[in-house]
């Protein structure tokens, strides 16, 4: 289990920052989206990067949803409530962006298309305002940072486990708690339409990130046990 954590937080890392160099790839190349009018008039491209980005964002989120369920399989035994307490909060993060991700690249299509139509304009636009992710204060954008805020609550729980168990995981522990807090500030700033606010999802996704790294060096070699669990499985083998 512990090999599984290491590895899923390295699968976790490449493809964050796969999507990172997506993203900033299509903002070079379309901009940054403020309007649906600005996208209409700047041209929707759905080409193959616009395609692998949210497919890619749906992976990660799978990817991120494995690494919380191993996670909590770790410290069942150690905590068991906190533990489930924790991860009841991961299948509804999974559902929310799996939802928000998968429907840019079916929903969105569908409604930009509309648009075209002269009868349905003006309901096309209606809607695109509340499902394009991309843009601030949108109810899909908002129900990501919705996600990202849930996931902190696990983010928190498993942040403060890990501090009991080495160095690395130490340090990952940290990141993740403040990661989950500045997750939670995020949701409060999109709800409230208080942009600076709302910067804490973004800041919490470079934590995160940066957390990765050493939860899987913490796990690598299999030595991140809590020590109590130590002394209880030495005991088991005398």
């Amino acid at each position: 289990m512990r090999k599984l954590i290491s590895i899923l937080s390295g699968v976790t890392w490449v493809g964050t920052v796969f999507w990172l160099v997506l993203l900033l790839v299509g903002l070079r190349a379309n901009g940054a989206a403020q309007s649906v009018e600005q996208i209409v008039a700047n041209g929707a491209k759905f080409d193959a990067l616009y395609y692998v980005t949210y497919l890619n964002a749906a992976a990660v989120t799978l990817a991120a949803t494995m690494l919380f369920a191993v996670l909590y399989g770790f410290f069942r035994r150690e905590a068991p409530a906190y533990a489930v307490i924790g991860f009841v909060f991961v299948p509804v993060y999974c559902s929310i962006n799996l939802f928000v991700y998968l429907s840019q690249i079916t929903l969105v299509p569908n409604l930009l298309a509309l648009y075209q139509t002269p009868e349905f304009q003006a309901a096309a636009v209606v809607l695109l305002h509340e499902v394009l992710q991309p843009l601030s204060f949108s109810t899909l954008s908002v129900m990501n940072s919705l996600a990202y805020a849930l996931l902190g609550i696990p983010s928190i729980i498993f942040g403060i486990l890990l501090l009991n168990h080495g160095a690395s995981a130490r340090i990952a522990g940290m990141l993740l708690a403040l990661d989950g807090l500045a997750c939670i500030l995020g949701f409060l700033g999109a709800l409230l339409h208080l942009a600076p606010l709302a910067l804490g999802t973004l800041v919490g996704g470079v934590l995160f990130l940066v957390a990765l790294v050493p939860l899987a060096f913490a796990f690598q070699g299999g030595g991140a046990e809590h020590p109590a669990l130590q002394m209880e499985a030495r005991a088991h083998l005398g």
